[in-house]
């Protein structure tokens, strides 16, 4: 059995600019972290013909270009996997539509299960960039690009989009945030100071919920809960 999980995400600062309309015409640049909430995907090989996939709903189909959810199906045809007997499941911490990037992790994590089920290697970047191919390019889907890049790196980065669509860079992960807040305006609220290996930038913050209070090592209030900033990607196989 193989267990991949990849991590939820919030945004820190340049959300929006990671969207083709936007870093088509200027560029893209986002601070984004991984949390230590996840989608996790099973896959496992059967006795029985056919492909089975569990997700909110249960799907047995014979080959996998019948696969009804798109994101499986994309995945199984451009992986190449051929086999006819396995069962993919899919789980997640927190529920779909909560804005946290599940589908962008979902799509990394059933995308590395895949490349293990093959014993083909996959690194981050190309990950993301597969991940990102099925949901924009194959899935004409009107997202962004940072769940993808975020889940497949995992922890807290910054991420620069190009103009031409086709290069995105990762500065290195971040080590120390500085928050300024301003209690009369959060408008004019300022997260500061990102210091990393190999970046030094400011940004704005999205504070549509009125919350400010994300910080390295500090409890993190969302919705949806409490979370903490740095989760990371995994992948465990069982004999």
């Amino acid at each position: 059995m193989i267990i991949a999980r990849s991590p939820l995400r919030v945004t820190l600062g340049g959300g929006g600019t990671d969207l083709p309309s936007y870093y088509e015409n200027h560029g893209g640049f986002l601070i984004a972290a991984a949390i230590d909430k996840y989608v996790y995907t099973t896959l496992h090989s059967t006795f029985q013909k056919g492909i089975v996939i569990r997700y909110s709903k249960i799907e047995r189909v014979a080959d996998a270009c019948e696969v009804v959810h798109p994101i499986v199906r994309e995945a199984l045809l451009l992986v190449g996997v051929k086999d006819t007997n396995i069962e993919i499941t899919s789980l997640a911490d927190i529920p779909a539509g909560t804005g946290l990037g599940s589908s962008g992790s979902f799509t990394t994590a059933i995308l590395k299960a895949l490349h293990k089920h093959k014993n083909c290697f996959i690194t981050p970047q190309e990950l993301a960039k597969m991940a990102c191919y099925i949901e924009l390019d194959l899935l004409k889907e009107p997202i962004g690009k940072q769940d993808q890049y975020i889940s497949a790196f995992g922890g807290l980065s910054c991420f620069e989009f190009m103009p031409d669509g086709q290069r995105a860079s990762r500065h290195g992960s971040l080590h120390t945030v500085e928050f300024s807040i301003d209690v009369e305006s959060p408008a004019a609220s300022r997260i500061r100071g990102f210091r990393g290996p190999n970046v030094t930038a400011e940004a704005r913050p999205d504070l549509r919920t009125g919350r400010a209070d994300l910080g390295i090592g500090h409890d993190a209030r969302h919705d949806v809960g409490v979370f903490r900033l740095g989760g990371d990607s995994a992948l465990v196989v069982f004999p």
